[in-house]
């Protein structure tokens, strides 16, 4: 006999601990979390039971016609559901707040109208919009396209120019919402709706994630909590900055998940924030970084398209042009055409304008280097000659700046060396290399294996090719496994490919191009 559809809701051991039913939750997506209890056996009877809403409107929200749109109804939900406390707190309910705490609906009548602000409730809140309303639109979009890539590195913040962008002020009607507080379903002041949407994400995001983003979730919360707001994310992205150079790439890859999964949950609260986006931008741009120096290029590139978008949304010029200058030079390791490597480069001069900025200084570097290495020596030195005299212009706060973000006079020299090096002048290429080896510090160890990988190339040109051979061993040797990345080898390979073909049998370039073939495993102790 077919069992009552009234029959009390029974879920299975571990319902709410699915990835999927907090992704919904997080994003507030009902109409998927009971399209994920009807798999379960639910039917829409059962559930309109539990959660005091008719069968009728059940069926509109499932199939995405009605959204739910105010605190008491997800509670309701959440009472209903019988939901445990983690559940409640991902959906961004108090874990005390129960049925007896709430005004009870004598009814539940939806009217078919075009927008929220038409919508007839009880009290000062809808029950239900209409899910065909501008402004549910570009919310569905947000929750929709952002909650499911929790902890996924590929998608965090990814395709970020469909996430909408109201004013700050909730109650300022800006981006579509409506102006009065009571319509949007917000009682409270916009900077309250903020504090309190910040909170749910980050009390939600302490479940079921990662440890690393659940640490940082909770050191997030805290600050917030004590009042550290402010300018905390960019803070972050300096200390990537800085990190790059000492940190493991295993570790840093981590590390960038887990600040980048929180920073991902944030915007859909906060989609506004152009503090925040520019973080996003950076962290973003970091990421790829650390994907191109680990060989893993086609996911880096998805990652220079997400830091550009996100650049171009906060607005920020300085971080614009920073993104496309890095994916500019690193877009010399990681395989693309060098007219493409020239058209981004031509376009970031572009948009930089006038500016004297790490960033411009940056892209025309990487256009020096690509132009050398097309066969076009007069126009790559006409760009080394322009790269110094912005150098020259630099402030002094850039050249001091040892981080990805400043412009210190060792990246100079090392653009001349790679230019010069591939332009056959080897004796300003060698020049260059003494003087930027001289610059270099403990911590860019990276940095000068790739200057001496130059000086290995411009050995082998001059003809001392046993030199050169065993010069490139000794720096493969000196440098722990750990540094060893995409770069480097490149590098390498650039200054065999410089090898006479007569020459290039030899077991010694044959043991060295093998040895520069793949990368070590990256997690190896130095």
């Amino acid at each position: 006999m077919p069992t009552s559809p009234l029959r009390p809701i029974q879920l299975p051991a571990g319902f709410w601990l699915r990835a999927d039913v907090a992704a919904a939750l997080i994003a507030r997506d009902i109409s998927t979390l009971f399209q994920i209890l009807r798999r379960h056996g639910c039917s829409q009877r059962q559930i309109g039971a539990a959660v005091d809403i008719s069968q009728s409107h059940i069926s509109l929200i499932m199939r995405g016609e009605r959204r739910v749109a105010t605190h008491d109804v997800l509670t309701r939900i959440g009472n209903g559901l019988n939901m445990p406390d983690h559940a409640r707190t991902q959906l961004g309910l108090s874990i005390t707040q129960r049925a007896s705490d709430i005004q009870p609906h004598a009814s539940y009548t939806i009217h078919n109208v075009p927008s929220t602000m038409d919508v007839e409730r009880p009290g000062a809140d809808p029950s239900i919009v209409d899910a065909s309303s501008p402004a549910m639109n570009r919310l569905d979009r947000i929750r929709s396209e952002s909650a499911p890539a929790i902890g996924m590195l590929r998608t965090t913040l990814a395709d970020t120019s469909s996430l909408a962008r109201p004013s700050r002020d909730f109650r300022d009607g800006a981006a579509g919402l409506p102006s009065d507080p009571a319509q949007s379903g917000f009682e409270e002041d916009g900077h309250e709706v903020r504090r309190r949407d910040f909170m749910r994400v980050l009390t939600g995001l302490t479940v079921g994630t990662p440890p690393l983003v659940r640490l940082e979730a909770l050191r997030q919360s805290i600050g917030h909590t004590m009042g550290a707001e402010g300018d905390v994310w960019n803070s972050i992205a300096d200390d990537y900055a800085y990190a790059f150079y000492t940190t493991r790439y295993d570790i840093l890859g981590e590390q960038l998940a887990a600040d980048l999964s929180i920073v991902q949950q944030l915007l859909i609260s906060h989609p506004d924030d152009r503090d925040l986006t520019r973080a996003g931008a950076s962290l973003s741009m970091i990421m790829a970084i650390v994907l191109t120096s680990t060989g893993q290029t086609w996911m880096a590139r998805r990652w220079w398209r997400t830091a550009r978008q996100a650049a171009d949304k906060s607005g920020d010029m300085g971080i614009r042009v920073m993104t496309r200058s890095q994916e500019t030079v690193k877009g010399l390791y990681d395989g693309r055409p060098l007219a493409n490597v020239l058209a981004l480069a031509d376009e970031t001069i572009e948009l930089a304008g006038k500016r004297v900025c790490p960033g411009l200084a940056g892209v025309l570097a990487g256009r020096a280097q690509a132009l050398a290495i097309s066969g076009r020596p007069d126009e790559a030195e006409q760009a080394v000659n322009a790269l110094s005299r912005l150098t020259d212009r630099m402030p002094d706060s850039a050249l001091i700046d040892d981080s990805m973000f400043g412009w210190p006079e060792h990246r100079l020299r090392h653009t001349e060396s790679f230019v010069y090096t591939e332009i056959g002048a080897t004796g300003r290429a060698m020049d260059a290399q003494d003087r930027a080896l001289r610059l270099y510090t403990d911590n860019q160890a990276g940095n000068r294996a790739m200057v001496q990988m130059h000086r290995v190339s411009c050995l082998i040109q001059k003809r001392h090719l046993d030199d050169g051979v065993r010069y490139a061993a000794g720096v493969l040797d000196a440098l722990p496994v750990i540094k060893h990345d995409q770069l480097l080898y490149e590098v390498a390979r650039r200054a065999v490919a410089a090898v006479p073909d007569k020459e290039q049998g030899r077991a010694e370039i044959d043991q060295l191009r093998d040895r520069i073939s793949t990368l070590p495993n990256q997690g190896a102790s130095a």
